[in-house]
């Protein structure tokens, strides 16, 4: 399962590749066909992380919350991506940059003030952990957030999936990299094989 650290690095990294865009949404999957709709074509706004909760906050007061589970994973593809895989729960393309969601066991729309409450009513904060903003911009992904469960976390099965562009290996505690089939790896190693970002 994704640490802490990796979340609040997809939060700043979305946010560089999405912030202040407008972005088409869609979900090949289905699970997240309605919420896709009411995002396609709106402004993402940043992208903020707490503990393990990733949150993407678009114009109009809307969030998406995320948590990745087990097995979910965002893949990033810069330039023209593949065609989606059905296992493909959200699409966020703001070309030349795309990225796909598999498998997350949560990936909800909530507007600001449901995911406020759900933030507050998870729990007490730890010691040294970052306090709860009161308004999105206030900071999750500034400091050290905390494992939080929110009320909200869906029970459903994430998929399985296997990684074409980037894939976040928080297990080992590192970052890697897959190549796309028949893109140069850079490193030697033959194509479709991780390596060091």
């Amino acid at each position: 399962m994704p640490e802490g650290n990796t979340i609040h690095w997809l939060a700043r990294r979305h946010t560089r590749d999405l912030a202040n865009r407008v972005v088409r949404v869609s979900s090949p999957q289905g699970r997240f066909a309605k919420e896709a709709r009411r995002l396609d074509r709106r402004r993402f706004r940043e992208a903020e992380a707490y503990g393990k909760h990733l949150f993407h906050h678009w114009e109009g007061g809307l969030v998406v919350h995320v948590h990745l589970g087990m097995a979910g994973w965002f893949y990033r593809y810069r330039g023209k991506p593949p065609e989606p895989r059905p296992t493909v729960r959200m699409r966020l393309a703001a070309p030349p940059v795309t990225i796909d969601l598999i498998g997350p066991p949560t990936c909800e729309l909530v507007s600001e003030a449901n995911g406020r409450k759900s933030w507050h009513a998870s729990g007490p904060i730890p010691f040294g952990a970052t306090p709860i903003p009161e308004k999105p911009g206030d900071g999750f992904a500034g400091g050290v957030g905390r494992s939080a469960t929110l009320s909200s976390i869906s029970a459903s099965s994430p998929e399985s999936g296997t990684s074409t562009a980037t894939r976040l290996s928080s297990w080992r505690g590192s970052t890697h990299c897959v190549r796309p089939s028949g893109s140069p790896s850079g490193n030697g190693k033959s194509s479709g094989e991780p390596f060091g970002c």
